[in-house]
């Protein structure tokens, strides 16, 4: 059986980030017995703030990559509200969601307390074979982090907007 691992530290320019990864569920695939952690549900929120927190002690930087959202809805749920508050409350730096195949909003979020986060709720899909319109557009998360007064922040920010153009042949390709 694997150990509970919630988060990946890497270090780039000296800079050490927490990578986190969580799923609101697994469509209905259940998890192998001998790797239970292979995935990180959005569910018992006290584990989830644990994580951040811990996570927080090793690292300069927190990005959150999330799995969420109503597919095809082009902006954020309540659960995407809620997580994101809470998130924010963790001090999470960076957000960047996934799963309504659909782009939606991103902004800054801030604490009232000085903690700012970047958060882009969906980039929607970079390439995929759905035909819906919502579903051919995405975007690239682009930011830079740097050292500020405040600790390492986010402080370039952009949206990269995508287009997916399906091609004669079947293929498609993934415009800038």
């Amino acid at each position: 059986e694997t150990e509970y691992a919630p988060y990946e530290i890497i270090v780039r320019n000296g800079i050490r980030f927490a990578l986190l990864n969580y799923t609101y569920g697994t469509n209905g695939a259940m998890l192998p017995r001998e790797n239970p952690h292979m995935v990180h549900l959005l569910g018992d929120e006290e584990q989830v703030r644990d994580d951040i927190a811990e996570a927080r002690g090793e690292a300069d930087f927190i990005l959150l990559f999330v799995h969420w959202g109503t597919e095809g809805a082009e902006e954020p749920d309540e659960f995407q509200r809620e997580w994101a508050r809470i998130f924010l409350e963790s001090k999470v730096d960076v957000v960047v969601g996934t799963n309504p195949h659909a782009l939606q909003p991103w902004e800054i979020l801030t604490d009232g307390q000085g903690h700012e986060m970047l958060i882009y709720y969906s980039i929607g899909n970079f390439i995929s074979a759905q035909s819906e319109r919502t579903c051919v557009k995405g975007g690239m998360a682009i930011f830079t982090v740097s050292l500020t007064s405040q600790g390492y922040r986010a402080t370039e920010y952009d949206l990269q907007p995508l287009t997916i153009t399906w091609q004669e042949d079947g293929k498609y390709s993934v415009d800038l």
